[in-house]
């Protein structure tokens, strides 16, 4: 499978991160729609594991990117100061001590507030230091990146009607070792092992490029791709040990 850089191709991420951030910024519906879609679940493990119960983490996570396209706090975000999801977290950190104290003066007040005290007090998250539960952070943004790269890869098989090859080698995308004898899938596929083997080796080459595509969009230099992606790496290294 050749690379393509053609925005209608399927697979292609045609926005980078720092240009959603600049549309975020100025309340662009499909902006709003791709942030939630890739932050949404980390941000979401990071309230639960700070303390949080799944309905005050959902609510955390809802309103901290109300919040930050209501505010256009995005939109000031600097690329040149650091990788996007480091911004984000530290953004989200800061939201989550403004609610909780918030939510203290609410509740002194007699008011009812955003999220039930009675159920659970939550000490606010200290973000002048790091805490244990950032590793998860990344490692939960690194497996969202690699499933969002596996479904564009996935998804221009599909778009060539090619689908079932995918579907065949997908295996290939995460070991290198297939559990089923190459003769016995280019049966299946009615090709040849060297066939396979083939098809095995472009569909690894397709992956690492569009894997390399989605981690350029949340660094600000180019230059630094390829420090990201050994940080990934060993991040997922650690999430699977």
């Amino acid at each position: 499978m050749e690379a393509s850089n053609d925005p209608s191709r399927p697979g292609v991420f045609k926005t980078t991160s720092w240009s959603i951030v600049r549309d975020a910024g100025q309340q662009a519906s499909i902006a709003l729609q791709q942030l939630c879609e890739v932050y949404w679940p980390p941000l979401y493990g990071f309230a639960l594991r700070s303390g949080y119960d799944e309905h005050q983490a959902k609510d955390l996570t809802q309103g901290f990117f109300t919040h930050l396209l209501g505010n256009q706090t995005v939109s000031r975000a600097d690329p040149a100061k650091g990788r996007f999801r480091s911004f984000l977290l530290t953004a989200f950190k800061r939201y989550m001590v403004s609610e909780w104290r918030r939510q203290q003066t609410h509740k002194r007040g007699g008011q009812v507030g955003f999220i039930s005290w009675d159920e659970a007090i939550v000490e606010p998250v200290d973000d002048s230091c790091g805490d244990v539960s950032e590793k998860d952070y990344d490692q939960q943004w690194a497996v969202r990146l690699l499933d969002r790269t596996m479904q564009a890869v996935r998804q221009e098989y599909a778009f060539s009607n090619r689908v079932h090859i995918f579907d065949a080698l997908q295996w290939s995308l995460s070991t290198s070792d297939s559990k089923r004898p190459y003769a016995s899938i280019a049966r299946e596929l009615k090709m040849s092992e060297s066939g396979v083997k083939m098809n095995v080796k472009r569909m690894r080459t397709r992956y690492g490029e569009l894997l390399r595509q989605q981690v350029a969009q949340t660094v600000s230099d180019p230059g630094d791709v390829d420090d990201e992606l050994r940080y990934l790496m060993s991040v997922l290294h650690d999430y699977v040990t």
